[in-house]
């Protein structure tokens, strides 16, 4: 059995962070082996998250860790109208929409345009390394923010969905005054969304407006 301290290194405050939150390891400055609780705290804590599949958990960290560090939300740009359009015309995409045809590009044009000018439509884009991945919005009605959200389809499978709407549901919070609750609808064939909007404590229920659906709500 073994205890750890760490110290925070420049770039690295992420890890810091979870290890030290986690009760994974202590910060090197608030460390002396005098702390006999804290250590066998820890050596407890390690138990449990280390075990034979810790590899595996371990590489799941240090991946979702590097997507943090290296990746940033930012507001669309009128220079995004033809990124959105690529994205909005991918054929998954349009299959998990409630208007599956394809969009021509003068109505994107239009469609974005209205949009982005709007003070109730809050767009943002995920980038990694400076690079956009994905997209996220937030269309602010009376009594609710509808969410909707994608990601390139050359990024599925590499953890940036849960990323975008961890990073989107943090911003959209600073940026809507109104604490309204943030709802949105999901095909039930589309497990990846379903799992993603259970995993950040969405209220699931059957839609009453779109079969073969559910509707997510999740209250300030």
């Amino acid at each position: 059995q073994y205890y750890f301290a760490i110290v925070k290194l420049c770039g690295q405050a992420s890890i810091f962070k979870y290890l030290t939150e986690a009760k994974l390891a202590f910060d090197f400055n608030d460390f002396t082996v005098t702390h006999t609780e804290k250590i066998q705290e820890q050596l407890e804590r390690q138990q449990e998250v280390f075990d034979v599949a810790s590899p595996q958990r371990l590489a799941k960290l240090i991946h979702r860790l590097h997507l943090e560090l290296k990746c940033s939300l930012r507001r669309a740009q009128s220079a995004d109208v033809l990124r959105y359009f690529h994205w909005a015309n991918d054929p998954q995409t349009r299959a998990q929409s409630y208007q599956s045809a394809p969009i021509p590009l003068e109505d994107h044009r239009v469609w974005f345009a209205k949009k982005i000018k709007t003070p109730e439509v809050y767009l943002y884009v995920l980038e990694y390394e400076k690079e956009p991945v994905g997209q996220i919005r937030f269309d602010q009605l009376p009594e609710e923010l509808v969410i909707s959200y994608s990601i390139d389809r050359t990024q599925h499978g590499k953890g940036f969905g849960i990323l975008l709407l961890s990073l989107g549901l943090e911003k959209i919070r600073q940026d809507c005054v109104e604490q309204l609750p943030i709802t949105g609808l999901v095909k039930k064939n589309n497990i990846a969304s379903v799992k993603a909007f259970l995993k950040f404590a969405f209220q699931q229920e059957e839609s009453l407006s779109q079969e073969k659906s559910y509707r997510f709500t999740l209250r300030s």
